[in-house]
C-alpha cells in the first residue's frame, strides 16, 4: 500500500471513529407485499439511516408518488454486508482519484457494504439522513465517489474537480497514453553500464579511477546499424472525421488502423473501451466504444 502523509485533521478524525462509529437504530417498520412471487404473504421491512431493508439487509426502495410496488436492490447474496452503522459523512472530501481500496478503507473505516470484487466494484457508506456515499473502484483504484439520496445523485467535490469536467474513462485514456509513451521513451534511451573500475598498469598511479561507460552502437563497432524507432503512427483530421456515433469497433479500426494504445473498463452500462489516436496536427485524441459501438467522439 503506497505510503501517505496524513494531515493532522485526518489524524483527529481517525482517533475519533469509535466516537461516531454507534450502532445502528431502527427507526420504523412496515409490513409489505411479498415482491418475490414465491409465496404469498407480507415481509416486514426495517428502516435504517433514513432507508429501507430486509431481513437480510438488501436495500428496498419504496413507490414514488404514482407507483404501488416496493423494489429490492439486489438478489440474494449479491453483495457483501458488513454493518449498519451510520458513517459521518463530512469527512468525505478527503477522497481523491487513484487510492485503492486500502486507502479508502484507512480513511473512511469498513463501508456497510460492498458490491462486487475487491478494487473492482461499488463501496457504500450510509449517512443517518438518508444519504449514501458510493465510492466506485475500477482496475483496483478509485475511480467514481458520489452521494444518493433517492432520486437525487451529485458527485463528491473533491473528485470532481480532479475529473475537470471529464468523465472518468476519458481520464483513465489520458492516463494510459501517458504510461505507454514515457514507456516508449525509456525504451528510446541509450543503455549505460555500472561505473566500474580500470585495470592498474606499470607507471600508472594506484590509485583506481571510476568511468562511465556507454554502450557503442554495433554500427560503430563494425556490426549492423541497430533498428531505429518504430514511429507513432498518425492519422488525418478528414480520416477522424468519417467516424460517426453508432459505427462499429471493426469499422473504425478499418478507417484509422490500430491506436496509440487503448483503455477497456467494465461497468454497470456495458463495456467502456477508449482507443487513442495522434492526428497529423499534433493533437491527441481518444474515442469512446460502449459494448463495441463509438459512443463519444472527441
Amino acid at each position: 500500500m503506497r505510503m501517505r502523509t496524513v494531515p493532522f485533521g485526518l489524524f483527529a478524525f481517525l482517533l475519533a471513529l469509535p466516537a461516531f462509529a454507534q450502532e445502528s437504530v431502527v427507526t420504523a417498520t412496515t409490513w409489505v407485499d411479498d415482491w418475490t412471487g414465491h409465496h404469498k404473504g407480507k415481509v416486514l421491512l426495517h428502516k435504517i439511516n433514513g432507508r429501507w431493508w430486509t431481513d437480510d439487509n438488501r436495500e428496498v426502495y419504496a413507490p414514488g408518488k404514482k407507483g404501488v410496488f416496493w423494489e429490492v436492490d439486489s438478489k440474494p447474496d449479491t453483495c457483501l454486508f458488513h454493518h449498519h452503522r451510520p458513517f459521518d459523512l463530512t469527512h468525505v472530501s478527503w477522497l481523491h482519484l487513484w487510492m485503492s481500496p486500502d486507502d479508502v478503507e484507512q480513511m473512511l473505516g469498513e463501508p456497510n457494504r460492498e458490491f462486487g470484487p475487491r478494487g473492482q466494484g461499488f463501496w457504500y457508506y450510509y449517512g443517518v439522513d438518508g444519504t449514501a456515499l458510493r465510492v466506485r473502484f475500477m482496475s483496483g483504484v478509485l475511480g467514481e465517489a458520489d452521494y444518493d439520496k433517492g432520486a437525487k445523485t451529485w458527485p463528491v467535490d473533491s473528485v470532481k474537480q480532479e475529473l475537470g469536467g471529464r468523465s472518468i474513462y476519458e481520464v483513465m485514456a489520458e492516463r494510459a497514453t501517458k504510461k505507454v509513451d514515457s514507456s516508449r521513451r525509456t525504451r528510446e534511451l541509450p543503455r549505460v553500464s555500472s561505473p566500474s573500475a580500470p585495470p592498474n598498469h606499470v607507471g600508472r598511479s594506484s590509485h583506481s579511477q571510476q568511468a562511465s561507460i556507454i554502450e557503442v552502437p554495433p554500427s560503430a563497432a563494425g556490426g549492423a546499424p541497430p533498428a531505429p524507432p518504430e514511429p507513432i503512427s498518425t492519422i488525418t483530421a478528414a480520416a477522424l472525421a468519417s467516424v460517426k456515433i453508432g459505427m462499429s469497433r471493426e469499422d473504425v479500426l478499418r478507417s484509422l488502423g490500430e491506436p496509440s494504445s487503448r483503455f477497456s473498463v467494465a461497468g454497470s452500462d456495458g463495456v467502456n473501451e477508449y482507443l487513442s489516436y495522434q492526428v497529423e496536427d499534433g493533437r491527441k485524441v481518444a474515442i469512446r466504444l460502449l459494448s463495441g459501438k463509438v459512443k463519444q467522439l472527441p
